[in-house]
């Protein structure tokens, strides 16, 4: 047990956790426990053995077994519906540049944050992004990073008001159903800025508020990320009420997976911190080999 919490840089009591836990999944005693050791048991053994090996060759059984054409084991990642999926799309693409030599990248929109804890727990899910806080005991999270939140209106809508907190008094603003705890804090912002809209409305879909907005019919809310997206001839203009709104983004994983590939992958980006590179159309190409002469261009 030393030695393997030395190998591993595990705690004794985790590596006791996680033996039990496994002996309870597969309803297998596996070791016999002395005051001073452990033995392996005749079912014990006999798993050792086969485990024994599928370490051995577990590259190549990944290689062979995978549904994946590019092999390897594919992550599956859960992301909060609403303002989170703009924040993930930098984040997802870097870490696919990190984890691609092993596998490929899924992911699945979640609409609560309960529901992402569950995927997470019954092993659903590998990791997965919110910008709430979980409070689930068997849950670990880091905070990777804050945005601001800007209100939006079209141009023609800016430029009619003098005092902005009157766009959203006078405007009907649009929220996305989904985002309940984001909503409330938006209120919030209203209340303590005296300004509260006259009219809510819900708006689920991302395209078609944008397109209310430059119309003049509505003002909503726009991430600073999705700010830089827009296109330089649109008809949106963004302000705030007194300052941004802030919000935290987190990652959240299973407690005790630090050490597995795909989480050791995540933390090593987040420890770098995201930045913006280069894109390298050839990278996916290169890892999967496709042969040279099916490609107008050579890999370099």
């Amino acid at each position: 047990m030393k030695e393997a919490s030395k190998v591993l840089d595990i705690s004794l009591p985790t590596i006791s956790e996680q033996i039990k836990q496994l002996e309870n999944e597969i309803n297998i005693k596996l070791f016999t426990r002395s005051v001073r050791k452990l033995d392996l048991t005749n079912e014990g053994q006999s798993l050792y053995s086969i485990v024994k090996e599928m370490f051995k060759y577990e590259p190549k059984i990944l290689e062979n077994i995978s549904s994946d054409s590019n092999g390897g084991t594919p992550v599956k990642i859960g992301i909060q519906e609403g303002i989170t999926l703009e924040y993930s799309s930098n984040l997802i693409y870097q870490y696919w540049n990190k984890y691609i030599h092993y596998g490929t990248i899924c992911s699945e929109r979640i609409f609560v944050l309960d529901e992402l804890i569950l995927g997470i727990l019954k092993g659903v899910f590998d990791w997965g992004i919110s910008w709430e806080f979980s409070s689930n005991s068997r849950i670990d999270s880091l905070k990777i990073g804050s945005a601001e939140i800007w209100f939006c209106c079209s141009e023609n809508i800016f430029n009619i008001f003098k005092d902005k907190k009157n766009i959203i008094k006078h405007i009907p603003f649009a929220v996305n159903s989904y985002d309940t705890l984001l909503n409330e804090k938006i209120l919030d912002h209203f209340t303590i800025n005296h300004c509260i809209p006259n009219e809510l409305i819900e708006i689920d879909q991302k395209e078609l508020c944008l397109d209310l907005i430059q119309k003049d019919r509505c003002v909503s809310i726009l991430t600073e990320q999705a700010i830089r997206k827009l296109n330089p001839n649109s008809n949106i203009k963004w302000f705030c009420i007194e300052k941004p709104i802030l919000l935290d983004f987190n990652i959240l994983w299973l407690k005790g997976r630090d050490k597995t590939l795909v989480i050791k992958k995540l933390l090593e980006l987040c420890k770098e911190g995201f930045v913006n590179e280069n894109h390298d159309t050839y990278l996916q190409l290169k890892v999967i080999d496709i042969p040279g002469e099916m490609l107008l261009k050579s890999i370099s």
